[in-house]
This record gives structure tokens, sequence and C-alpha cells, in this order.
């Protein structure tokens, strides 16, 4: 058992370990994943920005000469990030190109911005006058010369005539945006391993208290039944012998005369009742539970309870409340009563003098507390409290709540001590 228990308890520690270590992945990858993935933007739209301003510094120098510009071109092209280059027109229209474009990059946003496409990076700059050298090619449009793409019918201009042009290039972005993909496709799967651990490490821990309960138990039932087959001998072994004593001692108080005898005899007849009260106890406790099921309310039965021990209540000067609410059941009515009405007498026996019993019915969360003050100087072990031959009292077995326990388990209910003050008996059903 003790074996069994370690190991549980390892497993549930090794998945625990598990989970903060994958929680950690997962913060890592969230913090460093967004600053590294800026990082790798920032970078490739430098290099945009800084061949467009090459490029544009250069203007003098090239554009006079289409050879120059085409050789200049080539160099920047075969670069093994750089896949075009454009001049667009203040309307938005495509004056140059070094390849064809892209038909989705026929209009531009505003200069000095770049956009992230699924495999591309487009970085716009201000190219005011880019095209105001180029000579007139007749025609309208765009069309190549030597790889190069530009507009048809331009002429020469002022440079007025080209104020708002938007200079452009495209950067390859794959490995970027690859790289971007698979760090959020880590994410996620860091993500769905975090949420799986964490339902499986539930329903780990979920299943250790089931088993460690259902151990419990099986060792309690073993317990009660070994002590059940022995308290049941003793009782069996001692009854008839105690039915003899009482039926002589009562015949012997009839026949005296005198008076302080007959008064000893009779206080013994009192402790021989007391006794075979008690071995109908150990016989209870002993003999095996059989459930006869009817559908009944649990109120009703609250409120025959507490009719029924009227008189103990008033005697002690005490009262039993019941509050609202109502549970339909399936159980055994009059094992049930018994149950119930051994609690509050319980109940009525601790609690101090012009004390109230209360009697809460729950009927969403299904459960019954019976609740009572405890007179003080009276110490419980919650932890024996429904153990066989565990009492407070003076007098008695300690049986009283080990059979009430047996009798709601057998329902398939439990019953507990959740908490001392108040002193208070839960039945869950």
């Amino acid at each position: 058992m003790q074996k069994e228990k370690s190991i549980s308890q390892n497993l549930s520690r090794l998945f625990l370990a598990a989970l903060i270590a994958n929680t950690v992945l997962l913060v890592i990858l969230l913090t460093l994943g967004g600053s590294i993935r800026q990082s790798d933007i920032r970078r490739l739209n430098d290099m945009g920005v800084l061949t467009l301003q090459t490029f544009k510094g250069l203007r003098p120098i090239v554009w006079s000469d289409p050879q120059m510009l085409q050789r200049f071109l080539n160099q920047i092209t075969d670069q093994s990030a750089v896949i075009n280059i454009f001049v667009y027109d203040k309307d938005r229209n495509i004056m140059f190109a070094y390849n064809e474009p892209d038909p989705a990059m026929m209009h531009y946003p505003a200069p000095n911005q770049s956009i992230l496409t699924k495999d591309s990076m487009f970085v716009y700059a201000d190219g005011s006058g880019m095209l105001s050298d180029w000579g007139s090619h007749g025609g309208g449009g765009w069309h190549g010369m030597g790889g190069m793409r530009v507009g048809m019918g331009m002429g020469r201009y002022n440079n007025t005539g080209f104020e708002g042009q938007v200079l452009a290039i495209q950067l390859d972005a794959s490995d970027v945006v690859a790289t971007i993909q698979l760090r959020n496709i880590s994410f996620f799967i860091a993500l769905l391993i975090e949420i799986v651990l964490l339902l499986f490490y539930k329903r780990l821990r979920k299943v250790i208290r089931d088993y460690a309960d259902s151990q419990k138990s099986l060792q309690i039932a073993q317990q009660e039944a070994a002590t059940g087959r022995l308290a049941s001998i003793l009782a069996h072994e001692i009854k008839n012998p105690l039915s003899s004593i009482k039926g002589l001692v009562s015949f012997a108080a009839k026949k005296t005369d005198n008076e302080q005898i007959a008064d000893n005899l009779n206080r013994s007849i009192g402790e021989v009742d007391r006794l075979t009260a008690i071995l109908n106890g150990f016989l209870s406790f002993g003999k095996p539970v059989e459930l006869e099921r009817t559908e009944f309310s649990l109120r009703e039965m609250c409120e025959k309870a507490a009719s029924l021990l009227y008189h103990d209540s008033t005697k002690a000067n005490k009262l039993v409340e019941l509050t609202d609410g109502d549970i339909k059941l399936n159980a055994d009515y009059n094992q049930l009563l018994q149950v119930l009405m051994n609690l509050i007498l319980n109940a009525l026996d601790a609690s101090p003098a012009n004390g109230t019993v209360k009697i809460a019915i729950d009927s969403s969360a299904r459960e019954l507390c019976i609740i009572n003050d405890v007179a003080s100087g009276v110490a419980v072990d919650a932890e024996r409290i429904f153990e066989p031959f565990y009492t407070t009292k003076t007098h008695g077995s300690g049986l009283g709540l080990a059979i009430a326990r047996k009798i709601i388990e057998i329902h398939g209910y439990k019953i507990d001590l959740p908490q001392t003050a108040p002193f208070t008996i839960r039945i869950r059903f």
C-alpha cells in the first residue's frame, strides 16, 4: 500500500515537473519569438531601405546612361534577397520595373512604409524626379528594354512633372516568413502539449485520489468486516447469559421486601439493559446490510425524524430546526430514517443546554447537514470520528457513527465531518 502510494506521488510529481517545464518553454517562445521576429523583419527592411537610398543617390550618374543603369540594376538584383525594383508615378501606376511586377503590387501605400506578404517584403521610399531624365520611347503602358521595363510615352520632362513618384523594392522574405511560421508552429505545438499535460495531470490527480479513496474504503471495509465478525461472535456468546442474569435479578427484585436491595437490583437490571443495547449495536454492525429501495422525499423523512424525537428534544430543553429544501431519493427508507434519527440524537446529546440542532438540506448540492454547537471541553478527532468504538461519550459503544457510515456508503452516498465548530455531519447524496 505504501509502495503504491509512493509510486503515485512520484508519477504525479513527474507530470507536474513536465507541466512546469513546458510552461517555461511557452514563455520563452512567446517572449523571444516576438523579439526575434521583429529583429528579422527589421533587418530585411533595413536592407531594402539602404538599397533604395543607394539607388536614388546614384540617379544623376546611372540614369543618364541606360547601359550603366542596366549594369547597376543587374548588380542589385544579383543579390539573393532582391527580386524587383519599381518606380510609381503619383497616380500609383508603375512607370518603371526591372522585372515584371506582381499584379498584387500595381498600387502602393504611402512612401516610407513596408509590407510583408507570404513570401516577399515590399519597401517604399520617396522617389520624386526618378524618371525625369529618361528618354521617350513612344506608346503607352510599359515595356522591356535590355531586361528593364520602362514606361512608354514619357519624353523629357522637368523634375516638377515627376513629383510624387515612389521608389519600391521587392525583397525575398521566404526565409523570414518560414522562420516565423516555424516559430508559430513550435509555439502552438508547445501550447497543445501544455493543454494535454494539464488535462492529463488533472485526470491523473483524480485517478490517484479515487484510487487512494478506494484503497482506504477497502481497508476500512476489511477492518469493519473483521470487527463485525468478532463483535457478532461476542454478542451472541454474551447476550444469552445476560438474558439469564436479567431474568434472575428481576425475579429477585420482585421477591425481596428490602427496599434498598430491591433498588440495587433494579439498577443492576438497568445496567444489564445498557449492556444488551451495546450488544445489539455489535450485532447490527456485524450484520450484512440489505437494501429495499423506494422513492421518497428527504424533507418528509426529516420531518418524521424530528417528530419522533420531539419528546427527546423537549425533555432536554433543546430545539430541532429544519430549513427549506428537498431532495428526491431512491433508497432504503427505514434504514436511512434510523441513521438520521441516530445522528439527530447524537447532536442533541452533544449540544449544550438550550441548544439548537439544525437540519439543513441543500437541494442544488444534494447535501444534508446536521449542525450543532458542542459543549465546551469536548474534543473531537475528525479523522477517527467514524471509526468503530471511537466515542467522546462516557457511555455507549462508539458504533453509532460507524454503523451510520456503513449504511450510507452501501447506498453509494458519502458521509463526512467538514467542520467541528459548529459540529457538522454532512451526507452527500
